[in-house]
């Protein structure tokens, strides 16, 4: 197991090109959990940046080459979409946070493609977050029917709407076990309405732990990605992370997430901060 997380780590962070020289066996697995995790675009994107499209198998690269060229196309719709929201959400004079990969694949990422994008989240202040909703509906944006209407009540989010194949959620606060997320509020600003509010380092460590939690852990390897992107380029406090862990009640979770994606993509981590998480969970 060891040798194939390695691998893994290599092909995601450093040079898929190690593909060609792994057993077969080995080479199909980690492409199954590149798939499953939609993270061919990225895999992709790594190889174009080595220059080694030669060292892996013909149809696995043109497998790639094709989920990075969807990838792309899928971006440009969906920040299309975004810049036409944040444009309403301006003319209504509301202000708007983007939560999770809406944001870390749009003001992160070197580039969209790279960060799977399947829907857009949006929160606005609570009192505010129908009126944009609504708003939205009024552009076009279709309400899609819930399967199960009567836990609407206690979601985070209004119901979800799409338009030409963009989905977006409206949230009235960040995450469903959360219920007084210190990151929540929103405070009066000067800066102009139609850029977005972006969360910090730290917050955005605590909801990627919180949804992987709330998928207890499966399928999770592209938010292990994205934890290991934000520790290594926003290096946030480890000390503030600590205390919004303890505030929310997520210690044991941010640990968990935090420890999974050290052992699996070796963020960068103290072993005295992980010790002190699990030692409040």
């Amino acid at each position: 197991m060891s040798r194939l997380l390695n691998a893994l780590r290599t092909v995601l962070l450093e040079d898929p090109r190690i593909l060609g020289e792994l057993p077969r066996a080995e080479m199909v697995r980690i492409c199954e959990l590149l798939e499953v995790n939609h993270l061919e675009s990225l895999a992709y994107s790594r190889l174009r940046e080595t220059g080694g499209e030669d060292g892996v198998p013909a149809a696995r690269l043109s497998s790639w080459k094709m989920a990075y060229v969807l990838s792309k196309g899928r971006a440009l719709a969906y920040a299309e979409a975004l810049s036409e929201i944040l444009g309403i959400a301006a003319g209504l004079r509301l202000p708007v946070r983007l939560l999770r990969g809406t944001q870390l694949a749009f003001f992160q990422y070197p580039a969209p493609e790279l960060r799977p994008i399947h829907q857009l989240e949006i929160q606005a202040p609570p009192e505010s977050a129908l009126e944009l909703h609504f708003a939205l509906k009024l552009h076009r944006y279709v309400e899609e029917e819930s399967l199960l209407p009567q836990e609407t009540a206690r979601r985070a989010t209004l119901p979800r709407l799409t338009k030409e194949g963009v989905q977006v959620s409206v949230y009235k606060r960040s995450a469903l076990h959360i219920r007084r997320a210190p990151w929540d509020p929103f405070t009066d600003s000067a800066r102009d309405l139609c850029q977005p509010r972006l969360l910090s380092a730290e917050p955005l460590v605590v909801l990627l732990a919180h949804d992987l939690a709330a998928r207890s852990y499966c399928h999770s390897l592209a938010d292990l990605h994205d934890l290991h992107f934000v520790m290594e380029r926003s290096s946030p406090t480890l000390d503030q992370v600590l205390h919004l862990a303890a505030e929310t009640g997520m210690s044991l979770e941010v640990y968990l997430a935090l420890r999974l994606a050290h052992d699996v993509l070796r963020a960068p981590l103290d072993e005295r901060f992980l010790e002190d998480l699990a030692a409040r969970g």
